[in-house]
C-alpha cells in the first residue's frame, strides 16, 4: 500500500470536527473568514482571495 498524504490526515480531523473540507491544493489568499463554517467544500481548483467571508453550506471548486 502506498502512502497517505500527510496533509489528508488534517483534512479528516478538521471534516470530522467541523464538518469543513478543504482540499490541500485550493488557493486561499489571507483573511478568509468561515462564519458558521459547516457544511462548507472547497474543492482543489478553487481559487479564493484576500478578505473573503464563506457563509455555511457553500461548495467552490470541484474535480
Amino acid at each position: 500500500m502506498g502512502e497517505e498524504n500527510p496533509g489528508s490526515v488534517d483534512t479528516k480531523r478538521v471534516f470530522e470536527a467541523f464538518a469543513v473540507d478543504v482540499h490541500p491544493w485550493a488557493k486561499i489568499g489571507r483573511g478568509i473568514l468561515l462564519d458558521y463554517a459547516t457544511g462548507v467544500i472547497i474543492g482543489e481548483t478553487a481559487i479564493i482571495g484576500n478578505n473573503v467571508s464563506i457563509l455555511h453550506n457553500v461548495t467552490l471548486g470541484g474535480t
